[in-house]
């Protein structure tokens, strides 16, 4: 027992000395010119030089479009609120300067507090190049002898969409049972993780400064009940997380709805997302 743990010493040393920045940041394929979205709601700053202690000309509000002038990092590597990355050179508008690029995204970033769909997201003539949807038991005239628990109004049951930069979006949708599947190439668990906060009102609470493991919340007439799961590699970022999210009726502690999420480096080259909801909706009859 002692010999291995002297070899897995040996080997984090080994890593840690051999370990680069530019490692760190082999996933973006980020070129000059590329135009990055901001997606951290509150603690974005413009600094007039590579320093986090220069002064600043303002902070960003969430949704702002900065234009890449240098695709190499102009910082060493560090970590701002739970977040790992660099300062990157931008421009925005006729200002130039330094932005953390872990609160950087190429992946659009939705302007309305509403967007919270992944498809609001990619569905964005900026980014997408092509969509390709099929679409089932929606057919001209079929839809009335297509049973009733599988009807779904004014959509589909099942969607494939084909993306730019390589993303496969799948789903399938019911009245009362949602889930996805979709990749994001060139990026990080980090990134993803950042970006989906932002989609799905689940992930709310999702902290990378003060990671928990169980969280429970009262609201007026719901109790919310929430299992995370943050796994990280030898350099200390994220590599794995997954929510467990149920929502329970407070009176009748009747499960209302539930939300899964999973996200994971499948390899060095892409991200995958597993997105599973549903919803248990019944009617309750109360008598005198």
């Amino acid at each position: 027992m002692i010999f291995c743990m002297r070899i897995f010493c040996l080997f984090a040393l080994l890593f840690l000395q051999f370990y680069t920045p530019q490692q760190a940041n082999a996933q973006h394929k980020w070129k000059v010119q590329d135009t990055l979205f901001v997606m951290y709601p509150n603690g974005c700053q413009f600094y007039k030089w590579p320093d986090v202690k220069a002064d600043k000309y303002f902070t960003f509000v969430r949704s702002s479009k900065v234009i890449l002038l240098d695709a190499r990092p102009q910082s060493p590597l560090m970590q701002v609120d739970g977040v790992w990355g660099y300062l990157r050179l931008v421009r925005w508008e006729s200002y130039i300067g330094y932005a953390f690029d872990g609160f950087l995204t190429s992946l659009y970033v939705c302007k309305f507090e509403n967007c919270r769909t992944i498809a609001d997201a990619l569905d964005w003539y900026n980014l997408r190049e092509f969509s390709q949807e099929t679409l089932l038991d929606c057919r001209p005239n079929e839809k009335e002898n297509t049973p009733a628990d599988k009807q779904l109004y004014p959509s589909c049951d099942s969607v494939e969409i084909g993306w730019k930069m390589g993303v496969r979006y799948k789903a399938y949708r019911s009245p009362t049972k949602f889930s996805e599947v979709f990749t994001v190439p060139h990026t990080s668990v980090q990134e993803v993780l950042l970006w989906s906060k932002l989609l799905y009102k689940e992930l709310f609470s999702v902290s990378l400064q003060n990671p928990t493991e169980k969280l429970e919340m009262e609201k007026e007439d719901e109790i919310i009940k929430q299992k995370f799961n943050y796994s990280y590699d030898l350099s200390g970022k994220i590599n794995y997380f997954t929510l467990d999210y149920k929502s329970y009726e407070k009176e009748s502690s009747r499960l209302v709805s539930d939300f899964y999420i999973e996200i994971r480096s499948n390899s060095k080259k892409w991200i995958e997302v597993s997105v599973e909801r549903n919803y248990h909706n019944q009617i309750v009859i109360k008598t005198n």
